[in-house]
């Protein structure tokens, strides 16, 4: 599995995931996207579910999915109960289950992580 960042028009991060059957048999899978702030004092402690894609390989088939992550997945609930932006390092895991140890431990699979810095104001 590999993946890339993108940004939409409207703003959304598109994240591009090229997936491949490599066994010997058909596969029904769900490419799943989690965000993690890592630099608000608000942020929840840990990573959020921010998108999903069910697909459908053959054996040895290999696609390229497109799936986004709006912008309001980016904000927190401050202590007011406002909703903003607040931070701008994140982190983005792909992958078929959650980016935890003990996911990890029963797939035998770590999800793919990528580093993202947003601007201020965006």
């Amino acid at each position: 599995m590999e993946a890339a960042v993108g940004e939409t028009e409207e703003g959304k991060i598109t994240i591009h995931v090229k997936v491949k059957n490599q066994g010997q048999f058909a596969t029904d899978d769900v490419i799943q996207l989690y965000l993690k702030n890592k630099d608000s004092e608000f942020a929840v402690r840990n990573t959020s579910l921010c998108g999903f894609k069910r697909i459908n390989l053959a054996a040895g088939e290999e696609k390229e999915v497109e799936m986004g992550i709006p912008k309001s997945s980016f904000k927190i609930y401050d202590n007011e109960g406002h909703r903003r932006l607040d931070g701008i390092q994140y982190e983005i895991y792909v992958g078929t289950s959650q980016p935890d140890e003990r996911s990890v431990k029963l797939t035998g699979k770590k999800p793919i992580k990528i580093e993202l810095s947003l601007f201020r104001g965006q």
